[in-house]
């Protein structure tokens, strides 16, 4: 995935994980299960999924709350569904690094292409995609 910049305070998202949970240990450590490589690949749609996506960056300062979005193929009269969340308390001690975990987000999809994820800073007028990933139809078992 290409590293991509968004506008307001300089902020880098260097990687985007689509997966099926993340849990955090009592150490600290991160658990991510069940991690999306290449498309997702689905047997019907519409489909209803618990997705979680994690999303590693950095950061000069996140003195603002971020916001994430979600867009996924709709069956419905409009071509995308949007998820959205605000996040805050996103920087890390250095105010360098950030971790954002978006854990069993409920997201149902409608058809074939593409998923979007998008961020800014709460209150930008303007989403940058840090990440996409095809959505496609299997064939039955």
């Amino acid at each position: 995935m290409p590293r991509r910049n968004v506008k307001g305070p300089n902020i880098r998202v260097n990687a985007a994980l689509v997966c099926d949970d993340i849990r955090q240990e009592t150490s600290g450590k991160i658990i991510v299960i069940g991690i999306y490589v290449g498309d997702i690949i689905l047997f019907k749609f519409p489909s209803k999924l618990s997705l979680s996506f994690l999303l590693l960056g950095t950061a000069d300062s996140l003195e603002v709350s971020l916001e994430v979005k979600i867009e996924v193929p709709s069956s419905e009269k409009e071509k995308t569904k949007t998820y959205t969340q605000v996040i805050d308390n996103t920087r890390s001690k250095d105010d360098k690094e950030f971790i954002i975990a978006l854990v069993g987000a409920p997201i149902t999809i409608g058809g074939t292409g593409n998923m979007s994820i998008k961020i800014r800073p709460k209150g930008s007028k303007n989403w940058k995609e840090v990440s996409s990933k095809p959505i496609n139809l299997g064939e039955g078992l």
